[in-house]
């Protein structure tokens, strides 16, 4: 293997070996085996095991970039963008879902992984909250409290991560499509009651 693949088995280990037993139970002999490399090498890349985690958190932290690619698939049609906001959401967080399930584990033992962990749902729902004054704005939607509907909406898709963590059985076990069509229904309905549907058609024209 290459220095890069090497590194990367490394990291996948250590994700997969600390989100099972935590950061504290994890062993460098644990990692060095999960990987296929001895321990020597494992010092060689990081150092130590709290390198390995520098490491893991240092890649989580790339996900709170996520808003600056969200506007460039955003057309201005509220159910589009918010079934967009929630796949986008969800498929990023099943890509990390082993950096999920450490920041879970761990953060309450680390301050700084639980500052970037928290950043995340901050960002997001900040993100969702300008564009629903937008859409206020262009007399779209009627006007509301947009920072409370986003935290809502964003907290109903983590509940549904969760439970493909493996932190909660038997809740929202249903298909994502389902689930993302269903959220995005009911905060539709909630955001536009009271528009006359007639004056939504002329407003979009």
């Amino acid at each position: 293997m290459s220095k890069a693949e090497t590194r990367e088995c490394i990291i996948k280990a250590a994700q997969a070996i600390f989100s099972e037993k935590g950061y504290e139970s994890a062993t460098t002999r644990e990692i060095a085996v999960r990987a296929n490399v001895n321990e020597i090498t494992l010092f060689r890349h990081f150092g130590s095991k709290a390198g390995i985690l520098q490491e893991c958190i240092n890649r989580f932290a790339s996900a709170a970039s996520l808003t600056n690619e969200l506007d460039k698939e955003l057309i201005g049609d509220l159910q589009h963008d918010l079934e967009c906001l929630a796949r986008t959401y969800l498929t990023t967080a099943m890509k990390r879902i082993e950096h999920l399930r450490l920041c879970i584990m761990e953060a309450p033992h680390n301050p700084e992984l639980a500052r970037i962990f928290s950043q995340i749902p901050i960002r997001l729902s900040s993100h969702l909250t300008e564009y629903l004054l937008g859409q206020y704005e262009k007399r779209a939607i009627l006007n509301s409290n947009f920072e409370l509907i986003s935290q809502v909406f964003y907290g109903l898709l983590f509940q549904f991560v969760l439970s493909k963590c493996g932190f909660i059985y038997g809740f929202l076990d249903q298909p994502e499509d389902e689930v993302v069509k269903t959220i995005v229904a009911i905060f539709i309905t909630y955001l536009e009651q009271g528009m006359d549907t007639k004056q939504k058609i002329r407003d979009k024209q």
